[in-house]
């Protein structure tokens, strides 16, 4: 399962034996060049799979549309963008992000353990790493002489295509990358949003059933699988809702007994108590678009919960680290995504608590 904390991972910093990934520095390589050539691998990789298990990686109408990527790589094989409106936003590739058929992951990983350090015409695999929901490739390209790392990202697929949830959920919006705001932030408001509903409640927790009193809300987000319910009322045998000292009471539903809504239209209406309308599909794709809704949809104190619990989600207890041993790009980056947040959500938040939380979380930083 895909967590939060391999969503964060920095791109194109695998290492395999003694041979590390290399960024892919397009102010040295020409973006039309380099991408042309690297969808060329792409091809080459695709037919040695073929011809390992007869049958394709990515389909030929796949590898057209250019729908087995995601996050930036997307963009970056995407011609309709000029390279230099790309290349403003982004200076640097970490790597090539790729969805595969998660059925096909024992096929995929015999595949790799096949070929590690064979040649195929002037790429070279030097091996891989297995990661939660994905494999981590690393390839050398000749001419230019580059490490490239390739993830082979596990998805659902249908019809030989990523489902819609799949491309949604990995997806980084172009909207997004040219305010300097990684993907991430886009999954991040999609589970601060739950936060609209935060209360007291009494939780019973455990086989047994132990009270805890708890701020808790109804809904969970997750990358991989998608909404869930979390909790549930507890009811008397009248079909009443139990208090205990006027506090309502739940009890946790177990993610294995969870149903999962994987339907982006069915998760808008769940998350902004609305039918989508006109361009609100298209705006819940990006992590500006959510704000713009968040703030035509919802009430101030709604997004009032939505900030703190944005901002927790940044630098709270046991928040993720976007560059592992640097906590200024951490800051900064997630900064970016803050200011944006507060520059369209003008609801009143707790300034001195969020400052603590900073504080505390980057003492510890790792």
């Amino acid at each position: 399962m895909l967590r939060f904390k391999d969503y964060l991972k920095e791109g194109g910093n695998v290492v395999i034996g003694d041979v590390s990934a290399e960024r892919i520095d397009l102010s040295k390589h020409d973006r039309d060049k380099i991408s042309n050539k690297l969808l060329k691998a792409i091809n080459v990789i695709n037919a040695a799979y073929i011809r390992k298990h007869g049958t394709p990686l990515w389909s030929k109408h796949l590898i057209k549309t250019r729908k087995f990527l995601s996050g930036s790589s997307f963009h970056f094989f995407n011609k309709s963008i000029p390279t230099k409106d790309f290349v403003g936003v982004k200076t640097h590739l970490g790597d090539i992000d790729t969805q595969v058929d998660q059925s096909q992951e024992k096929n995929i990983e015999e595949f790799l353990n096949s070929i590690i350090g064979k040649t195929f015409g002037y790429i070279t695999f030097i091996g891989f790493k297995k990661s939660a929901g994905q494999f981590i490739t690393l390839w050398n390209i000749k001419g230019p002489d580059l490490n490239v790392q390739i993830d082979l990202e596990l998805v659902e697929f249908e019809n030989q295509e990523p489902t819609e949830w799949s491309q949604f959920s990995h997806s980084s919006s172009w909207e997004d990358l040219k305010e300097g705001i990684k993907g991430v932030a886009h999954k991040y408001i999609l589970r601060a949003i739950t936060a609209k509903a935060i209360r007291e409640i009494i939780l019973l927790k455990g086989k047994r059933q132990t009270p805890h009193k708890i701020l808790s809300y109804d809904l969970a987000f997750s990358v991989q699988r998608g909404l869930r319910q979390k909790i549930e009322p507890v009811l008397d045998e009248n079909g009443e809702q139990v208090q205990q000292d006027g506090i309502l009471v739940y009890k946790e539903i177990p993610t294995s007994e969870s149903n999962y809504i994987k339907d982006v239209s069915m998760m808008f209406k769940i998350l902004f108590d609305r039918e989508p309308k006109g361009n609100d599909i298209r705006d819940f794709g990006s992590f500006v678009g959510i704000l713009k809704l968040v703030s035509n949809y919802l009430s101030v104190q709604e997004q009032t919960k939505i900030i703190e619990g944005f901002a927790y989600s940044l630098w709270g207890k046991g928040a993720q680290g976007m560059y592992r041993g640097n906590p200024t790009s951490d800051n900064e980056e997630k900064t970016v995504m803050f200011n944006k947040m507060i520059s369209i959500l003008h609801a009143p938040y707790d300034k001195m608590e969020i400052q603590k939380n900073k504080e505390e979380y980057y003492t510890s930083y790792k």
